[in-house]
């Protein structure tokens, strides 16, 4: 028979303890990159309706939406992107801003008019699929 004293029966444990730290801290992390891509995205369409990822998230119906209005703006040689709503029945969402951090899914310091222009370009491509009227002034 197989005799373990207590301080390896221990050295076992706590190497098992350390091992399931370590798969539990990889799973965690392996999420995190996912999630971490989302957190720059400026809207997302689930359910049949249009939520607006700034700051506190804004919910639109589809059926809500007449069309949505996109333009640019720049201020000290930086651009930005705007996006208005607006619903059915003439009412006016409010402005929502953008920035190249949609684009490189990472904090952004400045934007640049380009890639306001490829941003806002992807942002209409996505909300036609869903049937959705975009305009860019």
């Amino acid at each position: 028979m197989l005799k373990i004293s207590n301080f390896e029966l221990m050295a076992i444990i706590y190497m098992m303890v350390l091992l399931v730290i370590v798969i539990i801290s990889a799973i965690i992390a392996f999420k995190n990159l996912s999630i971490r891509e989302r957190k720059y995205d400026v809207f997302m369409i689930e359910n049949n309706e249009l939520t607006v990822l700034s700051g506190i998230p804004v919910r639109y119906r589809l059926s809500d939406i007449e069309m949505v209005v996109f333009s640019k703006t720049v201020s000290r040689g930086n651009y930005g992107g705007r996006m208005r709503i607006l619903k059915k029945g003439g009412l006016l969402g409010r402005i929502f801003l953008f920035d190249a951090s949609a684009y490189r899914k990472k904090f952004a310091f400045s934007s640049t008019c380009e890639e306001i222009d490829f941003i806002t370009e992807d942002l209409m491509k996505q909300l036609r699929e869903h049937g959705i009227k975009c305009i860019k002034k």
